[in-house]
């Protein structure tokens, strides 16, 4: 498998754990429509130490590597299990626009995936449509 697809794969897996918990977060401010510059700042600007501690409990977000500060990369949703894993497939892909490697761990905050790439660009994609924001 070539390093592009696996990189697609990863979005498309994180996708599908995460995109059901991720609809229930929060809306963006009143008058802010998400995906903009506006909900990204608010968005990132309440990822702090309070922030880790309460994604801990239901890990709704996967806002570092390894998820949480011990870096456990286990997630507790459950939308995703045994009986149904076989039903997962593809939703959407996205080209990081590289022929390079990517061997980078998406981050996703409010439904926002912010995925890292050569030459240190950084993508944010919509993580219910795969579109770029």
């Amino acid at each position: 498998m070539t390093r592009k697809i696996a990189a697609r794969v990863a979005v498309a897996l994180l996708l599908g754990m995460s995109a059901t918990a991720m609809a229930q977060n929060a809306a963006p401010p009143a008058g802010v429509a998400k995906g903009s510059p506006g909900h990204i700042k608010a968005v990132t600007q309440r990822v702090d130490g309070a922030f880790f501690k309460a994604n801990a409990a239901k890990t709704p977000d996967w806002p570092s590597y390894g998820l949480d500060y011990a870096e456990t990369r286990f997630s507790k949703l459950d939308q995703v299990n045994a009986s149904n894993v076989k039903d997962l497939g593809l939703v959407w892909s996205y080209d990081l626009q590289s022929t390079r490697g990517v061997e980078a761990t998406p981050l996703v905050v409010d439904g926002v995936m912010y995925v890292t790439a050569s030459w240190s660009v950084v993508h944010a994609l919509d993580v219910r449509t795969g579109k770029k924001i």
